[in-house]
């Protein structure tokens, strides 16, 4: 394509020359440059490379650049980092989810553009906490539960059915008892009787 250049704007400082992502590298390996990207989460380090399309006055436009890491709750709002006229931006060893990067440049009357360049990234969770491993945690804990209430009720039962037992064999005991009792006192009432018939 053709650049056009404007020298009046350039003076005045209207001029906001154009930002690009020139080049992406993990742990220091370049990736290819693409509408979407996901990095494992073993990944130490994310180097952003920009350029500024200013070809008069190139050292003085700078870069600023947000970060932000999406959660539920919304993403927190972060404050603008100047880096000066680097044109690299260097993340360390960031934590797994969806991130969104902001970054925006000035001109040389240090103006800073309007609207910034947004990259979004992911940043991949480890296996034991993506969503299959969690579902598959759930399964196993609800199991486990259900098991423990199952074998507790079981348990619960059984000691029921001991007590009910003990208390069937303790009436029937205590019945056989009274009956002997009983008989025992009819057997002695009635020897009593026989005897003063006896002696009468």
């Amino acid at each position: 394509g053709i650049t056009a250049i404007r020298p009046a704007l350039l003076n005045d400082g209207q001029f906001m020359p154009k930002l690009i992502l020139s080049g992406i590298k993990i742990d220091n390996t370049p990736v290819a440059l693409s509408n979407e990207y996901a990095f494992d989460n073993e990944t130490m380090s994310y180097l952003f490379s920009f350029s500024i399309m200013d070809y008069i006055s190139n050292d003085r436009c700078e870069i600023s650049y947000r970060l932000e890491r999406h959660s539920l709750l919304g993403g927190k709002e972060h404050e603008w980092i100047n880096i000066g006229a680097e044109k690299d931006i260097l993340l360390n060893q960031l934590p797994p989810g969806e991130y969104t990067l902001y970054v925006r440049q000035s001109n040389s009357a240090h103006i800073w553009a309007q609207q910034p360049l947004v990259i979004s990234f992911h940043v991949r969770y480890p296996w034991w906490l993506r969503w299959w491993s969690i579902s598959l945690y759930v399964i196993v804990i609800t199991a486990v539960i259900v098991y423990y209430y199952r074998e507790k009720k079981r348990k619960e039962m059984q000691r029921h059915e001991r007590e009910m037992e003990r208390q069937a064999a303790q009436f029937q005991q205590d019945t056989h008892h009274a009956k002997l009792r009983f008989f025992a006192n009819v057997s002695s009432q009635f020897s009593s009787h026989i005897t003063l018939y006896t002696t009468t």
